[in-house]
């Protein structure tokens, strides 16, 4: 077994976002959300919180982010001390299923590629259906079966059928839980090759330079599967999304 979260830190190693989406993906959703320095910003699971950081940045935002990992946690702090006031952001080392705010004090809710830290999309989109105000807007980043998965892909990667649904039935659970789906940003060939691409080489170039580490032989191999089944399967059966939804400013009403 090797150490998940340090595999993690290693690959993700200067990729901007952890997910595969890009920033012309990020600026269509932040066009079409109103932000400022009176919005507030609660991302869920936010690893080294480089969205949160950049929308103080360009809008003003304040936020808090929150994420179980510490040495992601580190990062985000170093990050957010360089680039925005002390005052801005908040972040906080915590399991997300452990993690509350008053209901309605949020104006924005960003959960990218993390819903499983609260149960999968619907659990995630019911908590922000409580912490996000009336008229608020919420931000999920999240999986889903272009086709149907091959079992043999299934067992590449210890992943089972039921772990995402379609395209479609991602916004439909939005609409089943009381969201109106305003918009959605879908990663392209290019936004997938470039993440999973970068993720591999990492992992490599570590490999190479630490061929003494206990870890090498073992996360090589991890990688090394990974990455033959994203080529082989991988890239025409799983997409990715941004989903910007709101919430209705009154029961039934609808978002301008």
């Amino acid at each position: 077994m090797i150490d998940q979260e340090r595999f993690s830190r290693i690959a993700h190693q200067g990729i901007q976002f952890s997910a595969p989406i890009s920033n012309a993906k990020v600026a269509e959703i932040e066009a079409l959300l109103p932000l400022g320095p009176n919005t507030m910003v609660l991302d869920l699971g936010c690893g080294r919180a480089e969205w949160l950081i950049q929308m103080a940045e360009r809008h003003g935002v304040r936020g808090v982010g929150v994420d179980r990992s510490a040495d992601a946690i580190a990062e985000a702090r170093s990050a957010a001390a360089r680039r925005v006031a002390s005052s801005t952001i908040e972040l906080v080392e915590q399991d997300a299923t452990g993690f509350d705010v008053p209901e309605a004090s949020v104006d924005v809710g960003l959960c990218v590629g993390s819903t499983h830290v609260l149960g999968g999309e619907r659990a995630t989109l019911r908590a922000f259906r409580r912490w996000v105000r009336p008229g608020g807007h919420v931000v999920i980043g999240a999986g889903y079966w272009q086709q149907e998965p091959s079992q043999e892909y299934l067992d590449g990667f210890g992943g089972s059928k039921d772990e995402l649904v379609s395209h479609a039935d991602n916004v439909t659970v939005a609409l089943e839980e009381g969201f109106v789906p305003l918009y959605a940003a879908v990663s392209s060939p290019d936004d997938w090759d470039r993440y999973e691409g970068l993720y591999a080489r990492n992992v490599e170039v570590w490999a190479m330079d630490n061929p003494n580490d206990s870890e090498r032989d073992a996360m090589l191999d991890r990688i090394r599967r990974w990455r033959d089944g994203y080529l082989r399967w991988g890239r025409s059966t799983m997409g990715f999304c941004l989903y910007l939804h709101a919430i209705p400013p009154d029961p039934g009403g609808l978002v301008p």
